[in-house]
């Protein structure tokens, strides 16, 4: 067998986390409403050639989980966390987005957000040819290497969000799952106007459980605060009602599968919470006119992802007063922006950074460097 053929979409030192022998982890597979009990971690979260059969992506992935599982390693055993722009923060951050787009549930949206558009566009032009748009599908061949091809260089659009760790002091564990980073709005969760998960949206948030008793939670600090003590890096997690919010996140994010570390975990009753909001598609698309210039119409076409909503309500996170009575005056305004933009600055800076990538002055690993550049001081 080819080094390169079983492609994992989690990785296997993130699945050993959860695993109490070293060897074995217990599954709820969601379609089969089955627990599976001690099955081979090894085995978990792969698909031959996932990425395509050229090794690049999985060789760059690797290098990334390579640097990032000694990371996680010490965040583990010290509860500290990296400074902001250190080089672990920047891996820390490229992981949890390489993470959230490398899965089959991101591949499967990709695919029905193309699928979508396309039947849309050349409708016509189809069924002209005598073929019925419900009897196939269309896409893209390696959604997942295309993806993260296209995205991954956007992670400095994450490097504004504030980092804690969440320290799990109850006797109920986290789970996990194979979606397991999860990208959430809390701020404008009532907010139906396509995502609002983007990587540059107000009140971003994201999840990654990282052991039974850890998860990260990176998010964005102008509208929230977190924890008992903001000053702090590490909230101190004791109701086991948080922990079953946000274990219900995982059940609702996961593509088919739910992992957990102790058996008597109470999997069945957290899925039965978890049906309500469990998403029936993974997009949407919104068509609105756009005008009639007298020889074709015109029409605007919105297509976003489905975002997870669970109303999530969790004792150690708020919203900051003042952004909350912004939000709430601006979702009942007739007008709305299409995207509500975390950090204009930032937004602004890494375009001009783009700029030079494509005129070779600056690498895409670059963005600390153009930082440095152009405020002439050192942001590492």
């Amino acid at each position: 067998m080819p080094d390169n053929k079983k492609h994992h979409y989690v990785p296997r030192f993130y699945l050993k986390r959860f695993s109490r022998d070293s060897k074995s982890i217990n599954i709820w597979n969601i379609p089969q409403r089955k627990i599976i009990t001690t099955a081979p971690y090894r085995d978990q979260c792969y698909k031959n050639y996932f990425y395509g059969k050229e090794p690049n992506i999985e060789k760059a992935l690797g290098l990334v989980e390579s640097n990032v599982g000694s990371i996680l390693t010490s965040i583990s055993d010290t509860e500290t966390l990296p400074e902001q722009f250190s080089d672990d923060f920047v891996i820390l951050v490229l992981y949890i987005l390489m993470q959230h787009v490398r899965t089959p549930y991101y591949a499967d949206m990709t695919n029905e957000l193309f699928d979508n558009f396309v039947k849309y566009v050349f409708k016509n032009e189809i069924e002209q040819k005598g073929l019925n748009l419900n009897n196939f599908n269309i896409g893209i061949k390696e959604p997942s290497a295309y993806v993260i091809g296209l995205i991954v260089h956007s992670y400095p659009l994450l490097l504004d969000l504030k980092c804690k760790l969440i320290s799990n002091q109850t006797q109920v564990d986290f789970i996990t799952s194979d979606n397991p980073a999860i990208f959430y709005n809390q701020l404008l969760a009532c907010r139906e106007l396509g995502s609002n998960t983007g990587l540059l949206c107000k009140g971003l948030q994201i999840f990654l459980p990282i052991s039974p008793k850890l998860m990260l939670i990176l998010y964005d600090d102008t509208s929230y605060v977190v924890g008992q003590k903001p000053n702090l890096n590490v909230v101190m997690c004791s109701d086991p009602i948080d922990v079953f919010e946000l274990n219900i996140l995982q059940m609702v994010g996961a593509y088919q599968n739910v992992y957990f570390s102790n058996e008597d975990e109470n999997i069945e009753i957290i899925f039965d919470k978890s049906k309500t909001y469990r998403r029936e598609g993974k997009t949407t698309m919104e068509v609105y006119p756009g005008g009639d210039n007298g020889e074709r119409r015109r029409e605007f076409i919105a297509s976003s992802r489905e975002d997870i909503r669970t109303n999530l309500k969790l004792s150690f996170i708020r919203a900051k007063k003042r952004v909350n009575r912004h939000i709430e005056k601006l979702l009942h305004s007739k007008q709305q922006p299409a995207i509500l933009v975390r950090n204009e600055p930032l937004a602004k800076d890494y375009e001009e950074f783009r700029k030079y990538v494509k005129e070779g002055i600056f690498q895409k690993e670059g963005f600390l460097d153009f930082l440095e550049y152009k405020y002439g001081k050192d942001v590492g």
